[in-house]
């Protein structure tokens, strides 16, 4: 047996009708603002912890006896550049040589601008420059 089936139909009088597109075209550029900017902050999380990892292994470079600074900059450039960043700062304080005495404390700063990593318009850290900092002492 065969059972016929009513066929319901919209009418454009319906107060309801465009509701859904409206409150899309309102949300929507909220939504995108919200992904965006939690894309920019993530590579900042991202590029600030790449930053502190290169540092503490160009500062366990330095310390070791008998190694100048050309040994940590090459490690910290291995790690950066492994991670993707290219624009960076590597400072030594004080200068590390081959006759630096043990115990002597060596500061390491890394610094990049925030731009290093950014996928679109800087809005949301712009000009911005992010440092990590360790010290340890010369063996």
């Amino acid at each position: 047996m065969f059972v016929a089936r009513q066929q319901v139909s919209t009418s454009s009088t319906d107060p309801r009708s465009g509701a859904a597109c409206i409150e899309a075209a309102m949300t929507l550029p909220l939504l995108c603002v919200l992904v965006f900017a939690s894309i920019e902050v993530a590579n900042v999380i991202y590029l600030r912890q790449s930053l502190n990892i290169a540092a503490y292994e160009a500062a366990i470079s330095a310390t070791k006896p008998g190694v100048d600074t050309s040994t940590a900059t090459t490690r910290c450039g291995e790690v950066l550049t492994g991670r993707g960043i290219t624009n960076y700062t590597l400072t030594f304080t004080p200068q590390v040589d081959e006759d630096t005495p043990g115990g002597t404390e060596v500061q390491v700063d890394v610094t990049s601008p925030s731009s290093s990593l950014s996928i679109g318009p800087l809005w949301l850290f712009k000009n911005a420059t992010i440092r990590a900092r360790v010290k340890m002492v010369r063996l």
